[in-house]
Parts: C-alpha cells; sequence; structure tokens
C-alpha cells in the first residue's frame, strides 16, 4: 500500500486517490399529506357539554385570532424575532386543540419548544409552513360547519 501511494504521488496520478465525500446538504422535509379533516369536534362537544351556542363562539374565537397568531408566528419568523414565534404558538396550543387539531398535523408544541430553545432553528420555517397549511384547511373545515 505504502508502495503504491508512493507511486501514486511520485506519477502525479490520483486515479486511484479516492476523492472526499461532501456531506449533502440537509434536504427539506417533504410536506406530509393533510388527513382528510384536520378539525375534530368531539372535544369541543365535550367541553362545551354540546351546547351548540358555546361551541359555535369557541370556533368563531378561533376564525378570528388564528389568522392573527398565524401572522404574529410569520412575522416573527421572518424577523428573527423568536420570542414573538414562543408567544404566539403557546397562545395558538389551546386553540388548536379546542378544534381538535392533532400535534402531530400541526407541531405547535415543536414550534414552540424550538422558538424557545437555543437551537435547532432550522427546522422551523418548515414547521411554519406546515402550520400554515393545516390552519388554512381548519378554518376552512369550521367555516363549513
Amino acid at each position: 500500500l505504502l508502495l503504491k501511494m508512493a507511486t501514486v504521488m511520485e506519477n502525479g496520478t490520483a486515479k486511484d486517490i479516492q476523492q472526499p465525500v461532501l456531506p449533502k446538504q440537509p434536504q427539506q422535509p417533504v410536506m406530509k399529506p393533510l388527513p382528510e379533516r384536520v378539525t375534530d369536534m368531539q372535544f369541543l362537544k365535550q367541553f362545551t357539554g354540546g351546547n351548540q351556542e358555546k361551541m359555535d363562539k369557541y370556533k368563531n374565537m378561533f376564525l378570528e385570532n388564528g389568522p392573527r397568531l398565524l401572522t404574529n408566528i410569520e412575522e416573527g419568523l421572518k424577523n428573527g424575532d423568536l420570542g414573538a414565534v414562543k408567544i404566539a404558538a403557546h397562545s395558538m396550543k389551546p386553540q388548536l386543540s379546542y378544534m381538535g387539531v392533532k400535534e402531530e398535523v400541526s407541531h405547535i408544541f415543536l414550534i414552540e419548544q424550538t422558538a424557545g430553545e437555543q437551537a435547532h432553528f432550522e427546522r422551523l420555517p418548515a414547521l411554519v409552513e406546515q402550520l400554515k397549511r393545516v390552519c388554512a384547511k381548519a378554518f376552512e373545515e369550521l367555516k363549513g360547519n
């Protein structure tokens, strides 16, 4: 092996020298398809005792506050204000829960936690993009109910 290396170095050919393999750039996570429905009114029915007036009140609160909180998350991310992202995500978390949107679909808890950490910020854009898709579908579903 040493003789071969010396010959390669002496002759100046590099065909026998393995080129270093550079690590691949991390790929953006592929957006998972959303479930047929992202909302589930079972929790809200139980929480309100089936009172339609109260259910409508909570739905309307979410339809009013959700877009504003989502905008706050997007703006905070765009401006590098992770404190604003964390606060808005924290406020949105129970509202999504009341509407029956699961964490594994929205990732709202993960967004809140990541914004509060001192690492892993690179995953926030993809998480926020997923949240935007989920919220758009939830708003559409709730307006139709």
